[in-house]
């Protein structure tokens, strides 16, 4: 690829990819419209990995679900698109390595250039490299880019999009540092204004800012840019600056910062800054000048672009929506990672499924590497088999392609040790030899502590964070190397924070491995100081300031419908992070909900579609709304339980409401104790929830989440419904339950003649109780069937009874309309029967009724 630091300082590339912000390819002048995600993404893989990659690779990446053939097919078709779109072929794609044209202009690479001159002392002055380098940073790397089911590439994603972030900041942080160098305040200023908007609770630069605001002679901005931080990280992070930041503060506020004249030459006779600033400009204009035109041809592209075409791409919702209801237990995590400066420390995550463990991680080691964190990401995976030293291979494999050449940082010997765990080490970095057959379990051990402390050397970190998420899939070996890793740390008195997350839910592994990790956890924590974040379903308030946080419509309308929406969402997701995200990504994906722009990198949703639709059509858009993902995911969980469970299940999904042990075990028909060992795997797996009433002495058991009973009763054949629906039936009418809910059952069941007669009498109870909403529900199920029998064992007698009940309910809750209909029906019936009765009833009783309103 070509490292020039832009296209105009040498001949022009055949293709140019601006790969920060939403990307935009460019041959020569000419926009190019790419409008496949999964093109963009591989395009911006070859280039961010800047080395040759396989073929296979590429598979696992972007194909995961095809092999052989299929995923070979799908990749020649991609480069071939990629080909014709462009008119050129910016991959050289002979043979099995795939790799970017040497001709190919790329913006990451010029920024590195940039970036590695900001922090060598480039002969370059600063002003020069400002401009450049925050023309070139437009955004996050590939902003917007998501594919839908391929983990292995957000992984990736997801790191490179934080090492990129990490560089853009480490470029400020050293031009800042040569404005110091060279008491250009101001310069300081123009420089960290512009990094605080990508992120403005990065303390460094916040307090290069207060301090360059008081060398400027500018008190007050100073201490108003120090409270505006100081009431943020109380907000968001519930902690205060560190120690040196208020330093700097007091030094202020007691008059010892000095506010020296600018000078008017340095030690070597370099002219005044202003001269210098001139010159910088007329040296940038190109930089600023391209600039305007990525600019302009992002909203040319963005308006030519045809939604169609983009099938791969998926609406980042996720990646925008604010972390809410987490403050405390990020506080607890801030506390842990000051802690840890001093001596190790450890903390975890724990909660079930779906509620934002690895969201708050992944929030927090973002704040964390803002204060010089240096991380070692391992994720652990559920596999069939288990795989020795997994999660350690993924935390080796992401760290290469954060780091140019590892062995610039770890001896070679170390390296042949860490090349056992990951062969790919010898190719990416020759020094690498191949090692011996063998291998000295302890030598690797030791591989591994130093890589942890050359890490926090070379990076000159505050703290090393060694993150394992789902800790509970972590195999053995894996265990004991990093409890090696720890004692050996510990007794080196590095700062090191060991981060986990764990399900809180039993999962569905062999007990020995259970054991292994729950016995791994408590040595770990006895031995060292240890912090415990257990996370719960958000309250009602903060989904309420979740949806505040996203909706930009702020019309009158819009604030009392936002309102409605939050309550809609929050029955719907029961607080859960996880399914309050993809409910906005499904409804996002279906059109009911947009995305909007409110700045220049502030995501939005308008819920206009949504909520001007017409009542039926909306009630019919989130009529048994399911997203995918969820339904997925879930059908994944239930996977891994045996059929028993499996079957109690299936039960209690068609039961629906709250039931007992008892009841259960009849309509599963399995022997007492086969049942409760088959609850109790439902209820370790967090899918049910057992609840005590002290009042009526009763146990009662649900699903811990209706999309969990909704999924379970949907994937169930008609035959298998009806069978245990009759089951229910024949059991809640024994137990004395309610007319409701054997209603339900009988009507599920295809028995219209019992569910006919118990929707009547479940309206009447209603009724009774004054509940005639719930009565006009029940009336109108009675209705419905009544209108599809030929025949019906009901008499006349209870057919009039019927519609003068559900007459007098319409009534009563204002539906005046639907109570004439509901007559006009009754008379159609009586002409169709040739009932006088039913005529008579209708004329003599209900028509003078209706005739006085």
């Amino acid at each position: 690829m070509s490292t020039q630091p832009h296209p105009d300082a040498a001949p022009a590339p055949s293709v140019q990819l601006y790969l920060f912000g939403t990307a935009i390819i460019k041959r020569g002048d000419t926009p190019i419209n790419l409008n496949i995600a999964k093109a963009t993404a591989l395009l911006g893989y070859l280039a961010a990995t800047n080395a040759p990659q396989t073929r296979a690779q590429m598979y696992t990446l972007l194909w995961p679900d095809s092999v052989g053939e299929a995923a070979s097919k799908n990749l020649r078709n991609m480069l071939w698109t990629i080909r014709k779109t462009c008119g050129t072929d910016p991959i050289d794609s002979e043979g099995d390595l795939l790799t970017l044209c040497s001709d190919v202009w790329v913006d990451v690479d010029a920024f590195s250039q940039l970036s590695a001159e900001a922090k060598s002392g480039s002969a370059r002055h600063p002003e020069a490299l400002r401009v450049e380098g925050f023309a070139l940073y437009r955004g996050s790397f590939l902003q917007g880019i998501s594919l839908h089911n391929m983990d292995e590439f957000e992984y990736w994603l997801g790191i490179e999009r934080e090492h990129r972030r990490q560089q853009f900041f480490e470029f400020a942080t050293n031009l800042i540092e040569r404005w110091r160098q060279l008491k250009d305040w101001q310069g300081v200023v123009d420089t960290a204004l512009p990094a605080l908007h990508v992120d403005n609770l990065h303390e460094t630069i916040n307090c290069a800012l207060i301090e360059a605001y008081a060398r400027l002679g500018d008190r007050p901005k100073a201490i108003r840019q120090y409270n505006l931080l100081s009431d943020l990280m109380r907000q968001e992070l519930n902690t205060v600056p560190s120690a040196s930041t208020r330093a700097v503060y007091q030094a202020i506020v007691d008059g010892e910062i000095d506010t020296p004249a600018r000078p008017l030459a340095d030690v070597n006779g370099a002219p005044h800054q202003a001269s210098l600033r001139e010159s910088s400009e007329q040296i940038t204009e190109r930089t600023i000048q391209l600039a305007r035109e990525i600019a302009r041809d992002h909203m040319r592209a963005k308006q030519n672009a045809n939604p169609v075409d983009n099938q791969d791409c998926v609406p980042v919702v996720g990646k925008n929506v604010k972390l809410v209801g987490r403050s405390a237990e990020f506080a607890a995590l801030v506390r842990t990672f000051y802690a840890a400066q001093e001596s190790m420390h450890t903390a975890t995550i724990r909660g079930e499924f779906g509620i934002g463990k690895s969201r708050l991680a992944q929030e927090f080691i973002r704040w964390a590497r803002a204060q010089r964190a240096v991380t070692l990401f391992a994720k652990a995976i559920d596999t069939q088999s288990v795989l020795p030293y997994q999660p350690l291979v993924f935390a080796l494999r992401r760290l290469i392609q954060q780091v140019d050449r590892l062995d610039t940082i770890l001896d070679a010997a170390w390296m042949a040790e860490l090349s056992h765990l990951l062969p790919e080490l010898r190719e990416h970095n020759p020094v690498a030899h191949a090692p011996d057959s063998g291998t000295d379990q302890v030598q690797l051990f030791e591989a591994f502590v130093h890589l942890g402390a050359r890490l926090l050397e070379h990076q000159r970190g505050s703290v090393l964070i060694v993150y394992v998420d789902d800790l509970q899939w972590a195999d053995s070996a894996t265990l004991t190397l990093l409890q090696y890793a720890t004692q050996r740390w510990q007794a080196l008195r590095l700062p090191v924070m060991l981060l986990f997350t764990l399900r809180s839910e039993q999962m569905p592994i062999a007990a020995e491995q259970a054991q292994t990790v729950a016995g791994w956890l408590a040595t770990v924590e006895r031995d060292l100081p240890y912090q415990h974040v257990t996370l719960n379903p958000l309250p009602r308030a903060d989904t309420d300031v979740l949806i505040e946080s996203l909706v930009t419509d702020d019309t009158d309308y819009m604030a009392a419908a936002k309102q409605m929406f939050s309550d809609w969402l929050y029955e719907e997701t029961g607080g859960y992070p996880f399914y309050i995200v993809e409910t906005l990504q499904e409804l996002v994906g279906r059109g009911l909900v947009v995305e909007s722009r409110r700045g220049t990198d502030d995501f939005g949703l308008s819920f206009a579609p949504l909520l001007t639709m017409n009542e039926a059509d909306l009630e019919a858009a989130l009529r048994d709304f399911m997203p995918a993902r969820i339904r997925e995911i879930t059908r994944e969980r239930l996977k891994r339980l045996d059929r028993e469970t499996t079957e109690v299940l299936i039960a209690a999904a068609v039961l629906r409401h709250p039931f007992t042990f008892e009841q259960l075990q009849q309509i599963v028909d399995l022997p007492e104790v086969q049942a409760l060992i088959a609850l109790d795997g439902a209820l370790r797996a967090n899918l049910l929830a057992e609840r005590f009433d002290s009042a009526a002495l009763t146990t009662t058991y649900a699903f811990t989440h209706d999309k969990i009973r909704a999924v379970i009763y949907n994937d169930l054949s008609v035959a298998r419904r009806r069978i245990y629906h009759r089951r229910a039936l024949s059991v809640l009418e024994q137990s004395g339950a309610s007319a409701a809910q054997i209603a339900y059952h009988a009507d599920n069941a295809a028995l219209p003649e019992i569910a006919l007669g118990y929707w009547a009498v479940a309206g009447i109870d209603a009724a009774e109780a004054g509940g005639f909403t719930e009565a006009v529900a029940y009336f109108e199920s009675a209705r419905r069937i009544l209108r599809a029998r030929a025949q019906t064992t009901f008499s006349d007698e209870q057919i009039a009874a019927l519609y003068t009940a559900l007459i007098d309910a319409y009534l009563q809750t204002g539906g005046l309309a639907e109570a004439h209909s509901a007559y006009a029906e009754l008379l159609r019936l009586a002409q169709e029967t040739g009932s006088a009765a039913l005529q008579q009833h209708a004329y003599e009783t209900l028509g003078p009724r209706l005739q006085q309103l």
